[in-house]
Parts: C-alpha cells; structure tokens; sequence
C-alpha cells in the first residue's frame, strides 16, 4: 500500500502559459507574465502535453520508453533535465 505522505511529487503544465504546435514537429510555449518564448522539440511536446494533467517523473518516463526506442535510464534523464528546465522558467509546477 501507497503511503500518500511519500507520494512521489506531481507536476502540470503552469495556467499562465500558452502552447502552439507547429507543422515542424516544434512546439512553442509562450509565458504570458514573462512575455518570453520557449521551443520545445518534438520529444518536448509529447512531454509537455501529458503534463495537462498532473504526472509524476515515472509517469513521463514510461510515456517515453512507450513512445520511443530509448532505455528507462535515458528516458528518466531526459525527464528530470526537461522539467528542471520548465520548473526554473515557471511553466511546469508542483501539482
């Protein structure tokens, strides 16, 4: 059984932040407060979409092995640079 105060911790795509996808396979995140851009690549996107609703790193990382021919241990590499990165520019919280 799961205890929930050691839950591993959440993450969403922050409110103030609106997303195109482009025809390229890019995304583009535009932080509405900050007014400053951000790209993401394809890998980024598919990322950045689950992140609609709450996911936890082992969440994204399976989305990932599914998605792609990568290892559990790249995959998760990936994951935590990614929302590292999201997380510093105020785009992803804590859910």
């Amino acid at each position: 059984m799961t205890d929930p105060d050691h839950a591993a911790p959440a993450f969403r795509q922050a409110s103030d932040v609106n997303f195109t996808s482009l025809s390229s396979g890019d995304a583009v995140l535009l932080h509405l407060k900050s007014l400053r851009y951000y790209t993401l690549n394809a890998t980024g996107e598919a990322l950045w979409l689950r992140l609609e609703e709450p996911q936890t790193v082992a969440d994204l990382t399976l989305a990932l092995t599914e998605r792609y021919a990568v290892s559990a241990r790249d995959a998760r590499d990936s994951v935590e640079a990614l929302l590292r990165d999201l997380i510093r520019e105020r785009l992803v919280v804590h859910a």
